[in-house]
C-alpha cells in the first residue's frame, strides 16, 4: 500500500530523496480553522489527473509574524523553517508548460495540481522534481485554493521552477527541516491521519507487510490437503476446529490462495456462538458459548445429529472441536451444569482493562494447550477475568470492547506469537490478523 505509483507520463516528474534532517527547535505552527465539518467518505480520492508521488515535499512552517515565502539560501533556520512530507502524491491537472511575463519577456515553466484533503499548504511550500529533460529543478507552490468551503476541501495549488536544483538548496533544505511525515493516502478514507511521524510508518509498513505474508504462511501451515480443513497440530489424530475455519474464511480473501476458497465450500454455518464471534463483531453483549469438547467422529450421536439436521460435514476427520451443547441442547459431555457455559463480556463490565498498562505485564502471551480443561480456546481465567491476564488477552478484550490497540503493540505480540508451539500460533495468528487490520483503517492489503 505504501508503494509508488508509476505511470508512464510520470516519468517526467519524480522526486528527490533526501537524507535525515537536522532537527531544529520548530516554530509555532500554522493552524487553519474551519467550522465546517463533511463526512470522510471516498469521494475525498476522487481526484483526477495524473498522479505523482513525491520523495520529498518542504512545507513552511509558519509563525505569528512569519509571511510566507519561497526558499531564502540567506534566510536564517531560525526564521525559515520547514516540515519535510516524504511520499506525499499530488494530482497533476496541468503538466509543466513554459509561460512569458509580459513586462520582463522571461520565461517560466508552471503548473497546476490537486492535493487531497488533509493538508495545509502555503505559497512558498517547495518541493523537488524532474523535468522531461532529466534535469532536477527545485520548485515552489506560487497559488493555492480550496476545492470547497469545507474542512475537509481538497486543494488547488498552483507551481513554477525556480531553478535547476544545487547542491546548495538540498544542504539549505535540510538545515531547515524541523520534522519529517511519512504521507499514506490510504489513511484518508479510513478516517485516520495521513501524516505518520517517522516511528509510526516504521510499525506501518511492518503492519502492511505482516498483512500481505500471513494469510498465505498459516494457510501453508495449517491446511490439511488429505482432509480440506484446518487441522489442529500436533494432536495424536486429525481434529479439525469448524468454529475456527469460518473465522479464517471470512477473515482471509479466497484470491490470497486458492485454498481458502476450498475451506469456505467446507466451513459449517449454524454453529453455537463462540469467543471468534464476539470478537468478528465486535460485540462484548454477545451471549456466547466458552466450553467446548473434542468429539470423535466414530458413532457421535451427536455429529450424527448435525449431520441429518444441519448438513454438518467433517470429512474423514477423527475428531471435531464443538462447543459442549451444539446441535443437542440436552447433551453435556461433562458434570457442570450447562448454564455455566453460557456467558457474555458485558456481565463484566465493570472491569476496565482499557487502563491496564501492557508494557507492566510480565506474561506477555500465554501459550495454548488443547481444550485448556474443555474451555473454548483461553483458559476459565480469560472467561473468568480471574487473575492477571497476559498483554494479548487485554488487547484482545480492548478490541472486542472497540478500544483502538496500537499498531506497534500488535506487532509486538506478533512477534511474540512467533515463537510459541504450533497448537498457540493456529488460534492466535488470525486474530492478531484481525486486530492489526483495524489498526490500519478496517481494510487488509
Amino acid at each position: 500500500m505504501a508503494k509508488k505509483i508509476a505511470t508512464e507520463r510520470e516519468s517526467t516528474l519524480t522526486a528527490e530523496v533526501g537524507s535525515n534532517p537536522q532537527v531544529i527547535q520548530p516554530a509555532p505552527p500554522r493552524v487553519e480553522v474551519n467550522s465546517t465539518e463533511v463526512d470522510r467518505g471516498p469521494i475525498r480520492l476522487g481526484l483526477s489527473g495524473m498522479k505523482w508521488q513525491l520523495d520529498e515535499f518542504y512545507q513552511q512552517l509558519l509563525g505569528k509574524n512569519n509571511e510566507p515565502k519561497a526558499l531564502d539560501l540567506n534566510a536564517s533556520p531560525v526564521n525559515q523553517q520547514y516540515t519535510n512530507i516524504k511520499n506525499l502524491e499530488i494530482v497533476v491537472t496541468s503538466a509543466l508548460s513554459p509561460n512569458q511575463d509580459e513586462e520582463s519577456k522571461e520565461f517560466t515553466l508552471e503548473g497546476t495540481a490537486d492535493v487531497y484533503a488533509g493538508l495545509s499548504l502555503n505559497v512558498g511550500d517547495m518541493f523537488i522534481a524532474k523535468h522531461a529533460d532529466s534535469k532536477k529543478y527545485l520548485l515552489t507552490v506560487t497559488k493555492t485554493r480550496k476545492l470547497a468551503d469545507t474542512l475537509d476541501s481538497a486543494l488547488e495549488i498552483s507551481f513554477k521552477v525556480v531553478d535547476i536544483l544545487k547542491k546548495e538548496h538540498i544542504d539549505n533544505l535540510k538545515l531547515k527541516t524541523v520534522k519529517t511525515y511519512y504521507w499514506v493516502k490510504e489513511n484518508i478514507n479510513h478516517n485516520l491521519n495521513p501524516m505518520l511521524t517517522e516511528g509510526d510508518y516504521g510499525h506501518y509498513v511492518n503492519a502492511i507487510t505482516i498483512l500481505e505474508e500471513l494469510p498465505k504462511n498459516y494457510i501453508d501451515e495449517f491446511y490439511n490437503l488429505e482432509y480440506g480443513f484446518l487441522c489442529l497440530p500436533n494432536m495424536s489424530s486429525s481434529t479439525i476446529d469448524p468454529a475456527l475455519t469460518n473465522f479464517v474464511t471470512d477473515l482471509f480473501a479466497s484470491d490470497v490462495d486458492y485454498r481458502v476458497a476450498k475451506l469456505q465450500r467446507t466451513a459449517q454455518r449454524e454453529l453455537e456462538t463462540s469467543i471468534l464471534d464476539t470478537i468478528a463483531e465486535r460485540n462484548p453483549t454477545l451471549r456466547i458459548k466458552f466450553r467446548s469438547s473434542i468429539e470423535s467422529t466414530r458413532g457421535s450421536d451427536r455429529l450424527d445429529y448435525l449431520a441429518r439436521q444441519r448438513s454438518f460435514r467433517f470429512g474423514s476427520a477423527s475428531n471435531v472441536v464443538l462447543s459442549a451443547s451444539v446441535g443437542n441442547l440436552n447433551t453435556v459431555t461433562y458434570s457442570e451444569d450447562s448454564t455455566e457455559s453460557v456467558m457474555s463480556f458485558a456481565d463484566y463490565g465493570n472491569a476496565d482493562y482499557s487502563q491496564t498498562p501492557y508494557s507492566d505485564n510480565v506474561t506477555r502471551v500465554r501459550t495454548l494447550t488443547p481444550m485448556n480443561d474443555k474451555y473454548y480456546i483461553f483458559p476459565s481465567q480469560f472467561y473468568l477475568m480471574e487473575d492477571e491476564l497476559p498483554t494479548f488477552e487485554l488487547v484482545l478484550m480492548d478490541y472486542i470492547k472497540g478500544v483502538d490497540v496500537d499498531t506497534k503493540v500488535l506487532i509486538a505480540l506478533y512477534n511474540d506469537i512467533q515463537k510459541l508451539n504450533q497448537y498457540s500460533r493456529f488460534y492466535y495468528l488470525p486474530l492478531i490478523y484481525i486486530m492489526l487490520v483495524s489498526s490500519l483503517g478496517g481494510s487488509s492489503v
